[in-house]
């Protein structure tokens, strides 16, 4: 029996892509939209926070936290280059938001992952070919736990 399929937001990061379960993103948020507000004494990846509903959350950018290369975006047939967002995620704690240089689609997929040799520091899970490139699958709790080791 296969694996039900789940819902991910498929997100560039430099030349890289990645994917996150959809139940794990509040919002896409446009950057162009919401003013940043600096946080003194953050470390660098953490790139200030902004009111979301009220609240602040911290945003963070992708590049370093994910280890992409900056060479690029993948040359995908009929892809649009897109802009910076944020996508706001959520955690049994808190919310925060990471900072990518697009969103290309939100996919269905079930039994097409495949398991890497080698985990990236316990942050990419899976793997899964699309279009001749590959879509790495990012471990939520991961990302979370490495953006709580910057503080």
């Amino acid at each position: 029996m296969g694996t039900a399929p789940s819902q991910y937001v498929i997100f560039r990061c430099g030349a890289e892509r990645y994917a996150i379960e959809l139940a794990r993103v509040l919002q896409v948020v446009e950057e162009r939209e919401h003013e940043l507000e600096p946080v003194p004494s953050a470390p660098g990846p953490c790139l200030g926070v902004f009111s979301y509903y009220g609240r602040l959350i911290a945003v963070f950018d992708s590049l370093p936290l994910l280890g992409g290369s900056q060479s690029g975006t993948p040359d995908l047939e009929g892809e649009s280059k897109g802009f910076p967002v944020w996508l706001v995620m959520r955690s049994e704690e808190y919310s925060v938001a990471l900072r990518v240089d697009g969103v290309e689609s939100i996919v269905e997929i079930g039994d097409g992952w495949n398991r890497p040799e080698e985990a990236q520091d316990g942050l990419v899970d899976a793997l899964w070919q699309d279009r001749g490139t590959v879509v790495n699958r990012i471990d939520p709790q991961g990302l979370l736990h490495r953006m709580d080791c910057l503080f």
